[in-house]
């Protein structure tokens, strides 16, 4: 009756099927008791890292709509922001989950971070960083953050010998026969 088949949850239908009926729930159903049923099952066995094709996870979605339309489950969006380890995501429009949460009310979300490893330097579309978005309080908080190291944007080509496109191409090219 209540039973939700987990082992046919793939990270994809996972995701859409939980932020599908967080979605139903904030429009139709204040009580999320879709929501909720399917975050029982899910909350220990799924990767909150996981992306849809637009690049963002479950914090992306969630803080989105918080933010955009001023409206969400906190109780939910504690338990889920507590699971995502990963505030340097980034999503097509080049937005972390950090970019959008310190736009929101310092007080409540800022526990979501402590000793959380950030990176303030990603730039979103519009060239914007997290500290851009920041304002008082979350500026100080934001740079008392321990720091991801940064990835180098330089690129390293090495040569091999083998590196053809296929066998046979590498084939004829070292035997001189196209060279």
């Amino acid at each position: 009756s209540n039973k939700i088949p987990i082992h046919t949850f793939t990270p994809l239908s996972t995701f859409n099927t939980f932020f599908s009926s967080y979605n139903y729930d904030l429009n139709f159903n204040d009580n999320f008791e879709i929501t909720n049923l399917i975050w029982k099952k899910i909350k220990d066995k799924y990767d909150f890292n996981n992306t849809n094709k637009y690049g963002e996870n479950i914090a992306h979605l969630i803080l989105f709509n918080r933010l955009e339309f001023e409206k969400g489950n906190y109780e939910l969006e504690k338990k889920i922001l507590k699971k995502c380890n990963n505030w340097n995501i980034q999503n097509i429009n080049g937005n972390t989950p950090l970019h959008l949460i310190v736009q929101l009310d310092f007080d409540q979300y800022h526990k979501f971070l402590v000793d959380r490893k950030v990176n303030l330097k990603i730039k979103n579309k519009d060239k914007k960083t997290p500290l851009d978005l920041a304002s008082g309080k979350w500026n100080n908080f934001l740079r008392k953050l321990p720091k991801e190291k940064e990835e180098k944007d330089d690129i390293v080509l090495k040569e091999y010998k083998y590196q053809h496109g296929n066998i046979f191409q590498s084939r004829f090219l070292d035997m001189g026969v196209f060279a």
